[in-house]
């Protein structure tokens, strides 16, 4: 699945860069995302099973180069509440609950991605995104007792898609809301357990100002 989704979106990104009719823009903005980390296990031949995940929510600042059909940007995000623990176990016994995570993490968003512009009317422009996301962790509530390998798994890879749309209010300023899916290519832990199923995504909301040139 990793190496398949880079390929795929490497050739999209050669396509957009061979692409004739293209103007560039910059811009700046915040947004807000989620980002889910989920284990669901099967132990001892079924007879134990269940899941348990963790929420955080951030805060993101970041820019943006836009070149019509291909889009750089980076961010930094910061945890902006409490994250949240929940479990539910299935078998032998039904349980679920949650508590408060205090995990303080930051993180460096540096992601690339193909889009499709399509003009809607005068001065509306939407468009479909796919790319690649690397989030660089640049803190975490004990991290410096973390080993290597633990430090290594906070940073992620994602596979991202999304979609956005430019409202522009002059001839070369715009709004842009935007909101992209991440799928989780690299949350493994540095010790897979046998019947442990990881996954991960990510969800951000994100209003930037842009301006074409």
């Amino acid at each position: 699945m990793k190496k398949l989704s880079m390929i795929l979106v490497l050739l999209l990104l050669v396509s957009a860069l061979f692409a004739q009719d293209f103007k560039v823009s910059v811009g700046a903005g915040a947004g807000y995302e989620v980002q889910n980390s989920n284990n669901n296990y099967d132990l001892l031949l079924g007879t134990v099973t269940g899941t348990n995940s963790t929420d955080i929510g951030l805060l993101n600042f970041g820019v943006f180069v836009d070149a019509s059909y291909v889009l750089l940007s980076a961010k930094y995000a910061t945890q902006l509440t409490q994250g949240v623990y929940n479990f539910s176990t299935v078998s032998p016994f039904v349980t679920t609950g949650s508590t408060a995570v205090d995990s303080g993490y930051s993180f460096i968003e540096l992601a690339v991605a193909a889009k499709l512009p399509i003009q809607i009317t005068e001065g509306l422009i939407i468009f479909p995104s796919i790319g690649l996301g690397y989030d660089i962790n640049v803190a975490a509530t004990g991290k410096d007792l973390m080993t290597d390998a633990q430090k290594a798994e906070l940073d992620n890879l994602y596979l991202n898609i999304g979609v956005g749309a430019d409202l522009y209010v002059s001839d070369n300023v715009f709004f842009r809301p935007a909101l992209n899916f991440g799928y989780n290519l690299t949350n493994q832990p540095s010790v897979v357990v046998s019947g442990f199923n990881y996954s991960g995504y990510k969800l951000d909301l994100g209003l930037t100002v842009g301006v074409s040139f």
